[in-house]
């Protein structure tokens, strides 16, 4: 099966408002999406090197063959935590909310996807965590 995402920018330079007809798409570059679920484990969970919390954050998911061009997320938890294999979208717990970041650094012909967690409190993600990240890869 094939999917193809076909994306366009639009970036205002106009110092203005955009008036109708000043933000017509009529082509853009077809690229594919790639859906990667990651499960936290322990190990992943931590701020020195290598981890989820670290400033340079962890490696999520490396690509050769193609460049990465944009990520979205979604995280869940078992929140209920009773076993029962319901996970749910993790936005916030009481006072904290998930705050994942990226960046992506291409090199070498492989395109890497680094996450990291810039939450606090109730809102750092744990261990059997899932990060769900669609991936936007393209060729140019």
């Amino acid at each position: 099966m094939v999917a193809v995402i076909r994306h366009a920018e639009i970036v205002n330079t106009t110092g203005a408002v955009v008036a109708p007809g000043g933000a017509i798409v009529e082509i853009g570059q077809d690229n594919s999406l790639q859906s990667v679920t990651r499960t936290l484990a322990a190990i992943d969970v931590g701020s020195t090197a290598g981890k989820i919390q670290h400033a340079n954050g962890m490696i999520f998911a490396e690509f050769r063959g193609a460049t990465i061009k944009s990520v979205s997320f979604d995280v869940q938890r078992d929140a209920a935590g009773d076993g029962t294999g319901f996970f749910y979208n993790f936005y916030y717990l009481t006072d904290q909310r998930a705050y994942v970041g990226y960046k992506i650094v291409t090199s070498n012909g492989i395109s890497t996807l680094f996450v990291r967690d810039g939450g606090a409190g109730n809102g750092l993600l744990v261990a059997t965590d899932k990060i769900v990240a669609k991936i936007e890869l393209g060729n140019t």
